[in-house]
């Protein structure tokens, strides 16, 4: 097993791109027998406003060996909401290494958490696979407490889906990137303001992270109008093995009518036409607007299930 005598700990550099993808997907594999990740979603993430490769960052192996670990951590609500993974290789969990890799995102969080006001308790937060008890006991054992279940969803298309049907009022129209992306940013940001834990962001941040992907394709972003006014948006992105819907949110005004529906299921069909037959989403088990059961009604599944471990900073 590691030491501190015998690894490496170093900031990633973009040349561990591969490396680290390689690292994640075996993580993966052991978890569901499956990867989960391309080097592209590593090199986007790397990119992210907020996101410090140089500082926040840490790849973790033998001199001229295989990586053994990689961690990082960044904002996800400047100094009070911090998010961060640790991966170790399955050869090397029980060992040194994972307190090793978890002592440094602590650390770093706690710099970058100093300056929150007083009246705002900082946290970071860590997901954790449910069939991961290695990973459980880690967290457990440094003081994280199991705060929110999230699942995974999925639709194999080839079982067949509902025909779209938008209600009485409402019409899709292209996304155009220049002249729609400041409303629906607002739009979204808005619909997810009831949500566990929502994100603010400026609109110049959720560009970059929204827009920054290779996989940006603005024709998989549907947004739904009453008028001149947005009721709702998804936005899609289509990888090698599926399609994901980053995001789908109705405004409070326009909930209940269908529209969530519509959206989803305009997406199956967009992702189809792609040549894509297996749709995914993340989702609050405890969402509020009954996310869960219109995903359900949609034909998805549970796939998996992630656990939100958080820790306070102060």
């Amino acid at each position: 097993m590691p030491t501190a005598d015998t690894l490496t700990i170093r900031p990633p550099t973009p040349d561990d791109a591969g490396a680290v993808t390689l690292l994640c997907n075996v993580c993966d594999i052991a978890e569901y027998g499956v990867p989960d990740g391309t080097e592209a979603d590593v090199r986007a993430q790397w990119v992210e406003p907020g996101f410090d490769i140089t500082r926040s960052a840490w790849v973790a192996g033998a001199e001229g060996g295989a990586l053994q670990g990689y961690a990082w951590v960044m904002e996800r609500v400047p100094k009070s909401d911090l998010v961060a993974d640790l991966y170790v290789h399955p050869d090397h969990i029980g060992g040194a290494l994972g307190d090793m890799l978890l002592s440094r995102l602590e650390a770093r969080s706690r710099e970058l958490a100093a300056e929150a006001p007083a009246d705002v308790t900082p946290t970071l937060g860590l997901f954790n696979a449910s069939v991961n008890p290695w990973k459980r006991g880690l967290l457990e054992n440094r003081g994280f407490a199991p705060a929110r279940t999230f699942l995974r969803m999925t639709i194999d298309l080839h079982a067949g889906f509902e025909a779209p049907r938008l209600p009485s009022g409402i019409g899709l129209r292209a996304f155009d990137p220049v002249g729609h992306a400041r409303e629906v940013h607002a739009a979204l940001t808005e619909a997810f303001a009831d949500h566990y834990r929502p994100r603010r962001e400026s609109f110049e941040d959720w560009k970059a992270r929204r827009f920054g992907p290779e996989n940006f394709d603005p024709t998989l972003w549907l947004v739904a109008w009453e008028g001149e006014s947005i009721a709702g948006a998804l936005l899609g992105y289509l990888s090698p093995d599926l399609g994901w819907v980053q995001e789908l949110g109705v405004l409070r005004t326009w909930r209940g009518r269908g529209i969530g529906l519509a959206l989803l299921l305009e997406s199956f069909a967009a992702f189809e036409s792609r040549g894509q037959h297996r749709v995914s989403l993340g989702v609050d088990a405890e969402s509020l607007t009954g996310a869960t059961r219109l995903y359900e009604r949609a034909g998805m599944r549970v796939e998996r299930h992630h656990d939100l471990f958080l820790k306070a900073l102060r």
